[in-house]
């Protein structure tokens, strides 16, 4: 018996069907790999937004009552999406991305 009381080969057994179950989905529809990484990827980013919000706003504050915690969650919610710098915009804050596109379009010629 292995780990969790499933013998080695019971658990090799159900991996091999996993595999050829995800293998004909696939053919089936050639989407389903894509669906599979960009859920991973949702899953991560979630999951590194859960730890900021954990550490930056609910460590940090204490709530008197639900309207108390609405008002300074929504705050936070507010500074991160202004001014909190991102990766996908190379590091810059919502506000200071779209004033250099801004700026940008108005120096190109049209």
């Amino acid at each position: 018996m292995g780990r969790y009381g499933v013998s080695q080969r019971r658990a090799a057994r159900a991996a091999r069907f996993w595999r050829s179950s995800l293998r004909y989905e696939s053919r089936r529809d050639p989407l389903t790999g894509l669906r599979q990484r960009l859920r991973s990827a949702i899953g991560a980013a979630i999951e590194s937004f859960n730890g900021r919000f954990r550490e930056e706003c609910l460590n940090v504050h204490s709530f008197a009552s639900v309207e108390d915690a609405k008002e300074k969650i929504d705050a936070f919610r507010w500074d991160y999406n202004e001014n909190h710098p991102h990766r996908a915009l190379k590091g810059l804050s919502p506000r200071e991305y779209g004033q250099r596109a801004m700026a940008t379009a108005a120096d190109s010629p049209s």
